[in-house]
């Protein structure tokens, strides 16, 4: 299943703030949970994303499988928080 963002952002110190459109909510993301959201401007599923991490940070081989799990759940709270959304649904 492919992702893509669902709110708009300020930059914080930290990370970012972001408003979640559908439930007119603030949230406070870290700087890994933001370049994930970043990352879905374009649609995106979590190999992609995996990907897109590589080129910015130095992830151990042997480390892949935590990193697509905390990928998961960081995607999971996104949508939760509706910060982002399944990418079909956007366009229904």
């Amino acid at each position: 299943m492919e992702y893509i963002q669902n709110g708009t952002e300020n930059i914080v110190e930290t990370g970012a703030m972001l408003y979640a459109c559908d439930t007119e909510e603030t949230h406070v993301l870290n700087d890994t949970a933001y370049f994930l959201y970043k990352s879905l401007k374009e649609p995106a599923d979590t190999e992609r994303l995996y990907q897109r991490m590589e080129q910015v940070y130095d992830i151990p081989t042997e480390s892949q499988e935590s990193v697509m799990s905390d990928i998961r759940k960081c995607l999971s709270m996104l949508c939760e928080k509706g910060l982002v959304r399944a990418a079909e649904e956007r366009a229904g």
